[in-house]
């Protein structure tokens, strides 16, 4: 539940969004970049919403995150739920990431 509304999270459509988001979070980001990382992997991965849409030719997770900040806080979720989902959507979603073994595999297809 956001606000009052249940919404369900998938993958994305652009994987591409999803590795924006992990190549900034392995750069260290501080505590305010990673709390607007985990909200940009809440906007790319809301099934059904009106929420502010990522822009795949900025490739500014920060940005984009910050607007779901916003958004998310107009309905009435907070900082602290935030994180949490973010951070089950970030172990969901490194679970589709393709591990090197995986991809030493399909190079040797």
């Amino acid at each position: 539940m956001i606000g009052t509304t249940d919404y369900s999270f998938d993958l994305p459509t652009s994987f591409c969004s999803v590795w924006d988001v992990f190549f900034m979070i392995s750069t260290n980001p501080n505590r305010a970049q990673m709390g607007r990382l985990f909200a940009a992997l809440v906007g790319m991965c809301i099934q059904g919403s009106n929420c502010p849409k990522y822009s795949l030719k900025d490739a500014d997770p920060i940005g984009y995150g910050g607007l779901m900040q916003e958004w998310l806080q107009s309905q009435k979720f907070g900082p602290l739920d935030t994180l949490e989902l973010g951070g089950k959507l970030f172990s969901f979603l490194s679970e589709h990431i393709a591990q090197k073994d995986e991809v030493e595999e399909a190079e040797n297809f």
